[in-house]
């Protein structure tokens, strides 16, 4: 993720919004194959989900706050990645939250289809805020 996280804003200045929306599709299918992850899974293909998935999330880090801060009005700067902050804080939180109460409430026999269907679900998800964005 740092290292296309690194190159995220200059291909995004090159390439325009196709770098922002390449990212979710990374994302996505990053999830999609992380729900496919059981315990018998070997380390080197868990590793290759997690890049997918890395990389799909390294364009995204750096374009989506220089985007909203930028959209805005200069005496409204400040408030772009502040509000981007928030924002993710609050989905990170939310998300830890949600998934801890819905793994403890099933038990750990059902933890790996739980994250399954997590993952399947987060992947259906990711798309269609990625389109709000894009045209917000």
């Amino acid at each position: 993720m740092m290292v296309a996280s690194r190159y995220g804003v200059r291909l995004a200045a090159r390439f325009g919004d196709g770098v922002v929306a390449a990212g979710p599709a990374g994302i996505v299918g990053g999830l999609v194959l992380m729900s496919f992850a059981t315990a018998s899974t070997p380390y080197p293909l868990y590793v290759l989900f997690l890049l997918v998935l890395s990389l799909g999330m390294g364009p995204c880090v750096p374009v989506l706050p220089v985007a909203v801060t930028t959209s805005l009005p200069q005496d409204r700067a400040g408030l772009g990645p502040g509000l981007n902050g928030a924002t993710r804080e609050t989905g990170g939180a939310l998300g830890v939250a949600v998934t801890g109460t819905s793994l403890s409430s099933h038990g750990p026999e059902v933890f790996s289809a739980a994250m399954s269907f997590g993952f399947r679900v987060v992947a259906g998800i990711v798309p269609a805020v990625s389109l709000v964005t894009l045209v917000w």
